[in-house]
């Protein structure tokens, strides 16, 4: 009976190791599905800006001190100058051979794309209403419907991954303690006889905890292969997806898959052998 109880004790750590590793892939897929849509989303939000109509009768001075005001400021990812001449021919291209010079007489534009951190909308509202008060400033039109737009939609997307990436946690959390819970079951007399002779706490606890924090860095390796595997594939089949996602970013995640599968399943165990220690049998079997 105590063989089949270590070997029922054996099976249920590899199946919780190999759940945990399917937990660890679905978060690392999580994780690496987030840092492209971070990457993309920059390059969405860097899109996003305004555009700064030059008043024509302002003075060179003033036209200058706005070009010097869009390098330097930290804001600004690229800016496009076009002259009066250039906006008509633009419009021109865009409307046919509508002639519409003279009923909207164009002035030069900076047509101005903002970093990321800055794309929200208040963010473009702050920036416009500081650039409306310089002299040669004649109107700024802000992007604001863009903005909000893309940031709501974005938004919304972290906030699934950040639900499911907790979910997944807490179903691991769960499977180490229940297989912790029955690997003091199965070794019950060993530990009241520990308890019994006066062995403390963390020495009954670290055994437990160790083999914990083993299958939890197994667990993480394994995750890591597989997420590998589907990196390198992807990378091949995508050549494209090399902008958004590279081999470094991919090895950080498995790294803090692998960490996180320690510390998960040692946390676990701790937890689950310390209600033993301090409760009794019954209270662990019904959690």
């Amino acid at each position: 009976m105590t063989k089949q109880r270590h070997r029922r004790a054996r099976g249920a750590r590899v199946i919780s190791t190999v759940s945990v590793a399917l937990v660890l892939t679905l978060l690392g897929i999580a994780a690496l599905t987030g840092i492209v849509a971070q990457r993309v989303s920059d390059t969405f939000r860097s899109g996003i800006g305004m555009v700064v109509i030059v008043d024509e009768t302002a003075s060179a001075g003033a036209a200058d001190t706005l070009s010097k005001e869009l390098k330097k400021a930290q804001w600004v990812k690229a800016s496009t100058f076009s002259s009066a001449e250039e906006v008509n021919k633009r419009w021109q291209e865009e409307l046919g051979d509508v002639e519409i010079s003279e009923l909207h007489p164009f002035q030069p534009e900076y047509v101005v794309s903002v970093m990321p951190r800055w794309s929200s909308a208040d963010s473009l509202e702050s920036i416009a209403s500081r650039l409306s008060q310089l002299p040669a400033v004649y109107e700024v039109k802000v992007h604001k419907d863009m903005a909000v737009s893309v940031n709501r939609t974005l938004n919304s997307a972290v906030m699934a991954v950040l639900i499911v990436c907790a979910v997944l946690l807490v179903i691991s959390f769960v499977l180490i303690s229940n297989t912790v819970g029955m690997e003091l079951y199965s070794d019950r007399m060993v530990v009241h006889t520990m308890q019994y002779v006066g062995a403390r706490p963390g020495f009954i606890r670290r055994p437990f905890v160790g083999r914990s924090l083993v299958n939890g860095v197994l667990a993480g390796v394994i995750s890591s292969a597989v997420l590998g595997g589907v990196v390198a594939w992807l990378l091949r089949v995508y050549p494209a997806l090399r902008l958004s996602l590279t081999w470094i970013d991919a090895t950080v995640v498995f790294v803090g898959l692998t960490a996180l599968g320690a510390m998960v399943c040692g946390a676990a165990a701790w937890i689950a052998t310390t209600r033993y220690i301090y409760g009794n049998i019954d209270d662990v079997l019904e959690a």
